[in-house]
């Protein structure tokens, strides 16, 4: 495979990973759907995608790894993209979920942990 190709795939399949660990989340949620999260982590570790946060930190910037970070970053959004229509059409709740998750950050403000339930 073609260096630009195995790249590119490797890009999209990190973000297609977490999109679907975050499904799992959204479906099953507690501490059950964080280890299935987990696993979704750990797949992208064991077969060396390439997800934005695990490159940010080992890229240099200049223009070569710039546009490397830059790429992997639209690529994983392309994934998690791919994954998320399919939640749409799902017969769970994981939209309404999402939307009650970032209202309660929302509300709380950035500094401050949310309440528990």
């Amino acid at each position: 495979m073609s260096s630009i190709k195995d790249f590119s795939v490797r890009g999209v399949c990190a973000g297609a990973a977490i999109g679907i660990a975050g499904f799992a989340y959204l479906a099953v949620g507690g501490i059950f759907g964080a280890l299935l999260f987990s696993f979704g982590l750990v797949s992208i570790y064991v077969l060396q995608l390439k997800l934005f946060t695990g490159m940010a930190g080992n890229e240099t910037l200049d223009a070569g790894g710039l546009g490397r970070l830059l790429a992997v970053l639209a690529l994983n959004f392309l994934g998690a993209w791919l994954v998320s229509l399919i939640g749409r059409v799902s017969p769970l709740d994981i939209q309404s979920k999402a939307i009650g998750i970032i209202s309660g950050r929302l509300e709380t403000g950035w500094w401050q942990l949310p309440a528990t339930s």
